[in-house]
């Protein structure tokens, strides 16, 4: 007994990974490793809905990025308005050193500034506070 599939019920890779909301490389990849039944036709890859739905409820996704260090550092300065490199190296659970360099980079990238007494402020330093050093 074999098994017709109408071709009106298979997907393009593009299509399944719309499906599934993964990208047509992961469906592409996931075929060619046999790990997604699908077929060739016309040189080009079809797959049955149905198994598309069936891979991804098995698939393991990878978990989303987790925040660089210096990222973390940021929220933790604009939630607490200001720090010092002990403080934060404590909130953090990092090195002092560490949260220094963190705090080196945000002033880098503007997210930070540093006044005379140690106190570290998110955002850039304002004019007025330049004038006044």
């Amino acid at each position: 007994m074999s098994l017709v599939v109408d071709d009106t019920q298979l997907l393009t890779t593009r299509q399944a990974a719309e499906l599934v909301g993964r990208s047509p490389d992961t469906i592409k990849r996931s075929l060619n490793l046999g790990v997604l039944p699908g077929r060739h036709i016309d040189g080009f890859w079809r797959v049955r809905r149905d198994d598309v739905l069936a891979w991804d409820a098995q698939a393991r996704r990878q978990p989303p990025p987790k925040k660089r260090a210096y990222e973390r550092a940021a929220e933790v300065l604009a939630e607490y308005g200001s720090v010092t490199p002990d403080e934060l190296s404590k909130l953090l659970g990092v090195h002092v050193g560490n949260a220094r360099k963190y705090l080196a980079i945000l002033v880098n990238q503007g997210q930070a500034h540093r006044h005379d007494d140690g106190e570290w402020f998110p955002g850039p330093r304002c004019q007025q506070e330049e004038a006044a050093s």
